[in-house]
């Protein structure tokens, strides 16, 4: 596959397997990538074509997939700021992550996985059960407990490896979008 008007740290793939071609984009950039019939406008991008014909495609962190005059659209990637947690083993209803920044509420994030940046460069992913937003906070309800606390510009594990992680924690939610057109 050709690369037009990518970053130079774009990849693409063509894999032909069982009748089938498998054609993987990669972006690391930002704007829209395009290689042969396929523009990206997103991080990852994949198209299953079976004959000519799409059989499966999906979109990772991105708003749009063109393929062959067919559009995919995505809800692209959310980036917020970590401004405390909340642990039902400290008493609270739920476990959450209580943000700063644009997440937007209802089911869009249900299912998808927050990653968490500590002020090390460490991470770590959280599932997100549902989005509520109360006070003019948001919080993002996890299925499982984050493992860690955020206070005072700093993230401490309560967990192995209880460490301590200075500076702003930050996440990262990226929307996905999978189609299967003929079922």
């Amino acid at each position: 596959m050709v690369l037009d008007q990518c970053d130079e740290n774009a990849v693409a793939l063509s894999v032909s397997h069982n009748g089938v071609t498998d054609h993987i984009v990669r972006v690391t950039g930002t704007g829209v990538c395009r290689v042969g019939d396929l523009s990206v406008d997103g991080e990852l991008a994949f198209v299953r074509e079976r004959a000519g014909l799409v059989e499966a495609w999906g979109l990772w962190g991105g708003q749009s997939l063109l393929w062959q005059g067919q559009v995919l659209k995505g809800d692209g990637v959310y980036r917020a700021r970590v401004e405390a947690t909340l642990r039902k083993d400290a008493g609270d209803r739920y476990d959450a992550l209580v943000l700063s920044g644009a997440i937007p509420d209802g089911d869009l994030l249900v299912g998808a996985t927050a990653v968490v940046t500590f002020g090390d460069g460490t991470t770590r992913g959280c599932r997100i059960n549902r989005v509520e937003k109360a006070a003019g906070a948001i919080c993002l309800v996890l299925a499982d407990d984050p493992g860690f606390v955020v206070s005072n510009g700093s993230a401490s594990h309560v967990f192995f490896p209880m460490r301590k992680m200075e500076g702003p924690v930050t996440c990262v939610v990226r929307t996905s979008v999978f189609v299967h057109p003929n079922e």
